[in-house]
């Protein structure tokens, strides 16, 4: 019998090329079927006890690898899974009373880890999957003169890559006892911001029972003047006092405010105590005005006020929502002093007929805006008009397109009423398409139901391959036309990552990105990240042809879409041009 191990953080993996120790009935299986058997093993990664009861799932990455389903494993922590085909296989098991986690992991936040390299009538034993137990944070919310503030939501943001830009997520939130303490849980390992964004915090009292128009909902006065909605319930963080109309802030740990908010890393099985949040009060007013509209009569709509400067990728400052009358009329209240972009998304009826109208401004919140009312004049949907040709010429494809259809995706944004897509308005391949009602924002560009064998190689609108980089629409322009070209073929690379002594290199990411730095854009499919397999294999497929640079280095999931770790990687990644075919390449890990 040969065999090869390779080992990953504790994770090793035999490939056995005769048949081993199998039950009889899975060994015969092997033979006649030609399926490889996986032998799975799930333990606790604290104490390296068996877990029984554990799921485990696997999904096909490369290759025609399919497996038979998912299995739980018995009171050894074993199971057998069965996999028809060859390729590569990630491998995911759960437990309720664990964190989820992935065979091969490189540490407790890796959610990817190492795929498996499955071939027919093989068997792969000891592949063993660790779970961790879920994490926590604890502190207490103090307000301004030291008081528990009872009933505050805080929350734990979590660094995550989504929609071609980094954010942070909310991954757990916990509201705060009658001593203003709070418990977070379930938290897996990483780096968290963790803090207190007020959902509802008027502090007003030059009256003690505010009119009706006065608030997005009614309230009341309790005895110990806290205000409760109609229901009854407390209204976290809002209180009455003397000296005008103020609110708490958003606080981040660890010093209360948002400028200097500080990342908590939390570490496998650990609870990380004593946060201490201390909301600071901040001057807040009403801000009220009207809508018009050129024609028509107004629908759904909705206003919205953003922070400024704002930030996609920082949970520090709340989006205020007003809803807008029939009349026109729209109020917000309880709104900190500040900076603010103003946006108006909605629809407007002509003649039976829904429209989209939007409008977006900036303006100033101070101690004159309940005196001023606002007037905003809706403006009518933007128009994006294009057509799909062959790549390297000017004509369609000769081809059938009345499937195809393209679309405009973009992440939905407080307030927003809006859902646009486009599609082809013809059957002929000499049409084109149209996207209407767009408003400013930023769009994904996608186009699903090409022929079998054609690819979008490009998006090109004003000189820009939005395909790649997304479609940006201002809204001080009219949008110019969109091209979209289409090819019968794509590049592909695959790989092997080896070390010095010739063995697979399984504790890094092989990356691949374009020469040209100014195409370094998030998101991106010229850039790409990739765990090796067990045997070391790896491979990118749809990529344009394009010059590349490939290395295998250390790195966070989608580390790889920040410019400037990229800027660090390009002087010592190997370079690789791509065409319209297959490229083979082996990286040698230093």
């Amino acid at each position: 019998m040969h065999s090869r191990t390779s080992a990953a953080l504790g994770c090793a993996v035999t490939l056995i090329t005769l048949v081993g120790a199998v039950p009889g009935a899975s060994r015969s299986r092997v033979d006649q079927a030609g399926v490889t058997a996986v032998g799975l093993r799930v333990v606790d990664d604290g104490t390296d006890r068996p877990i029984a009861g554990a799921r485990i799932v696997g999904t096909r990455l490369a290759g025609t690898a399919q497996s038979t389903g998912r299995v739980v494993t018995d009171e050894n922590g074993h199971a057998w899974m069965f996999v028809s085909g060859q390729g590569t296989l990630r491998l995911q098991a759960r437990h309720r009373d664990y964190l989820d986690g992935v065979h091969g992991a490189l540490n407790a936040a890796d959610d990817y880890g190492t795929p498996i390299a499955v071939r027919p009538s093989a068997i792969l034993s000891d592949v063993t999957i660790r779970l961790r137990r879920p994490n926590s944070i604890s502190g207490q919310v103090i307000d301004e003169f030291g008081e528990p503030m009872a009933g505050v939501p805080v929350t734990a943001y979590r660094r995550r890559f989504e929609d071609g830009q980094f954010v942070f997520l909310q991954q757990a939130a916990a509201a705060t006892d009658d001593r203003g303490a709070f418990r977070i849980t379930d938290l897996p390992q990483g780096s968290y911001l963790v803090g207190f964004v007020p959902l509802y915090y008027e502090r007003d009292s030059s009256r003690t029972q505010p009119p009706a128009d006065d608030a997005p909902e009614p309230f009341t006065l309790a005895p110990d003047r806290t205000l409760l909605h109609a229901g009854f319930s407390p209204i976290p963080g809002a209180r009455l006092d003397s000296g005008g109309s103020w609110a708490y802030a958003p606080a981040f740990y660890p010093d209360g405010g948002t400028r200097d908010a500080r990342l908590l890393a939390v570490v496998a099985g650990d609870h990380l105590g004593g946060i201490l949040l201390a909301p600071r009060v901040t001057p807040v007013a009403r801000v009220v005005g009207q809508v018009a509209v050129a024609n028509g009569t107004l629908g759904q709509a909705t206003v919205a006020l953003s922070r400024l400067p704002k930030s996609d990728t920082f949970p520090l400052s709340k989006t205020h929502i007003g809803d807008i009358a029939p009349d026109g009329r729209f109020g917000i209240s309880f709104v900190p002093y500040g900076e603010y972009e103003i946006t108006l998304d909605g629809l407007v009826v002509v003649d039976g007929v829904r429209r989209p109208i939007w409008f977006r401004s900036t303006v100033t919140v101070d101690e004159r805006t309940p005196r001023e009312e606002l007037h905003l004049t809706a403006r009518s949907g933007l128009t994006v008009r294009g057509r799909f040709r062959e790549a390297g010429s000017t004509a369609p494809p000769n081809v059938d397109l009345a499937s195809a259809v393209a679309t405009l995706s973009h992440r939905s944004e407080p307030g927003a009423q809006l859902r646009s897509a486009g599609s082809i308005n013809a059957r002929n391949a000499g049409a084109g398409f149209v996207f209407n009602g767009l408003v400013p924002r930023r769009y994904v560009l996608g186009v699903n139901g090409l022929p079998g064998g054609w690819h979008v190689l490009s998006g090109i609108l004003g000189g820009t391959d939005v395909y790649d980089a997304g479609l940006r629409l201002s809204g001080d322009t009219e949008p110019g036309e969109l091209v979209i070209s289409l090819t019968r073929s794509l590049g592909v690379i695959e790989g092997l990552v080896r070390d010095a002594a010739g063995e697979p290199v399984l504790d890094g990411w092989t990356i691949l990105f374009p020469a040209d730095p100014a195409t370094w854009t998030p998101g991106s499919r010229r850039i790409r990240g990739i765990r090796a397999a067990t045997d070391g294999s790896f491979g990118f497929a749809g990529l344009p042809p394009d010059d590349y640079l490939l290395i295998t280095t250390s790195a966070e999931r989608y580390q790889w879409y920040d410019p400037a770790f990229l800027a660090t990687l390009a002087p010592q990644a190997m370079p690789v041009r791509v065409g319209d075919d297959l490229v083979r390449v082996e990286i040698r890990a230093r």
